[in-house]
């Protein structure tokens, strides 16, 4: 039996600390250094289920923390369409699209995804090691 995280977050006062916090114990940071990590250890038939995995924490990041961090808020209306249609699920769908239908990439936008794709870890250890 799990416990909700709001006995972990009773004890702030503030509700925006309280939600903050919520949203943080639910939604940890597991894709920073995972992909290479993976696809070193398990090779590409883990890197495809990393990143299913990923696609589905994305997804129900995108929901579920948005409903959690609107919660008590005028500002923010909450449904259905505002859920499935922000900026963080939709190009969650987009990539099940390209996996799901017969379409191949051109080579130079590949090679281009490629590249940036094995910039981003090490640029973003840099980032993280300056601050």
């Amino acid at each position: 039996m799990f416990a909700h995280p709001y006995f972990a977050v009773f004890k702030f006062k503030k509700l925006d600390e309280r939600k903050i916090s919520e949203f943080a114990i639910i939604f940890g940071n597991c894709g920073f250094v995972g992909f290479p990590l993976v696809e070193s250890a398990l090779g590409l038939e883990g890197l495809f289920y990393a990143s299913f995995f990923m696609v589905s924490f994305n997804l129900f990041l995108w929901t579920w923390g948005i409903i959690i961090l609107a919660r008590q808020r005028e500002d923010i209306k909450i449904n259905p369409k505002t859920l499935i249609l922000n900026f963080g699920t939709l190009p969650c769908i987009i990539v099940i699209l390209l996996f799901v239908l017969p379409f191949q990439m051109p080579a130079f936008i590949s090679t281009a995804v490629s590249y940036i794709g094995g910039i981003c870890t090490p640029l973003s250890m840099i980032i993280t090691g300056s601050l």
